[in-house]
């Protein structure tokens, strides 16, 4: 019936006669739910550091800093909307079973890349590991990847610049 107070009655007798109705929370952990959106975890072997996970991130819990070459995660920031597992595209980010996050766990996860220098201004762009396997799935070397964008646009203004010079005199010269 509802409203009915016996299951309360039920509860308050099980634990007067000493049964525990719910486990004993700290000293044993509770079982996940099915379909729970745990902790991810970021395997530093398969990942590109690409940042296709830190531009996904809404929350931006997952931070990827070109200038260092390194992804940064801080796990009290995180939503959970594993928007960056489905984004990978090596699978280096899984989710994790676990809802206790703060316990005794570090909060901040950094992957470390070896990072990719400009070889006209020795700026750091990416990471070694993102060209190798770009040159990797090209099956050929592009030397064009081994500038950073800044470069890569001054060589493109440059470009840009010597066409219309050309085009002008071509155009005086009728």
């Amino acid at each position: 019936m509802p409203g009915s107070l016996a299951p309360r009655l039920t509860a308050y007798r099980e634990a007067a006669e000493g049964r525990a109705t719910i486990r004993q929370y700290p000293y044993q952990p509770l079982p996940p739910p099915p379909r729970l959106r745990g902790v991810i975890q970021i395997d530093p072997e398969k990942c590109i550091g690409c940042g296709a996970c830190a531009t996904a991130c809404p929350a931006k819990t997952l931070v990827f800093d070109r200038e260092r070459a390194r992804l940064v995660y801080s796990v009290t920031r995180c939503i959970f909307c594993l928007l960056c597992v489905e984004t990978c595209p090596k699978g280096a980010i899984t989710s994790l079973r676990e809802y206790e996050i703060l316990v005794e766990k570090t909060p901040t996860q950094v992957v470390k890349h070896e990072p990719a220098r400009c070889i006209k201004c020795g700026r750091v762009y990416a990471s070694k590991k993102l060209l190798e396997e770009v040159e990797k799935r090209v099956k050929r070397k592009l030397p064009h990847l081994k500038t950073c964008p800044l470069c890569k646009l001054e060589q493109a203004a440059m470009i840009t610049a010597m066409r219309v010079l050309r085009a002008r005199q071509a155009y005086r010269k009728r």
